[in-house]
């Protein structure tokens, strides 16, 4: 466990866990589960351990590609409950085949606190880098108004990133990534449009 003693979502866990950074029972019980399963994964019973490199090629892709468009930042940089929903969400892997452990995964999170820039990462992330040809990622809102401003924020790390705009397609239907036949959608979350979504990632806002 101490080659992990460097990572920001590891110290965030910890943090949480011991009280120092201060969080809802919900949270400090998630840090104390994945601080306590990365005990449990050196031991040969345990089918999962953890890949920081997993993990911190999704954060790497963020804060080298993207920029936050309000205010004036030369780059994104994630905040540690961001590593921490990322390092659960791609750093655990099984042992024996090395697939990602968990397919689905629920953030909650409050205005005002980067949602739709974490968001946005990762679906251009997961229609590009997760090694998933053909890939269909949906960003699904409850009304118009809220997933135009989730396809524009995508629409506008893309135009601002010299690399993402040379290998991603803008329309208005869709955002494409043509080196490997994936998409990028925005849609509206009623009951029509759910049934049959074959998604490689869905997120709902």
């Amino acid at each position: 466990m101490s080659s992990f003693d460097d990572l920001t979502a590891i110290r965030y866990a910890r943090g949480v866990a011991d009280g120092q950074i201060i969080s809802c029972e919900k949270i400090r019980l998630a840090a104390e589960r994945f601080l306590r399963e990365l005990a449990e994964s050196e031991k040969d019973s345990f089918p999962y351990r953890f890949d920081p490199e997993k993990y911190m090629r999704v954060v790497d892709f963020s804060q080298k590609l993207l920029r936050p468009t309000k205010g004036r930042y030369s780059h994104l940089m994630l905040t540690d409950w961001q590593h921490f929903a990322d390092a659960n969400l791609y750093g655990w892997v099984r042992k024996a085949d090395g697939y990602r452990r968990f397919s689905e995964g629920m953030v909650l999170i409050g205005r005002g606190n980067g949602k739709s820039t974490w968001e946005t990462g990762n679906a251009l992330y997961a229609a590009s880098k997760d090694d998933e040809p053909g890939a269909e990622v949906y960003m699904l809102a409850n009304t118009r108004d809220q997933i135009s401003h989730m396809y524009d924020e995508t629409r506008h790390m893309i135009d601002q990133s010299p690399i993402l705009s040379r290998h991603f397609r803008t329309t208005r239907r869709a955002i494409y990534y043509d080196s490997s036949y994936s998409m990028i959608q925005h849609l509206v979350s009623d009951a029509s449009v759910l049934d049959g979504l074959n998604a490689h990632l869905a997120i709902f806002d």
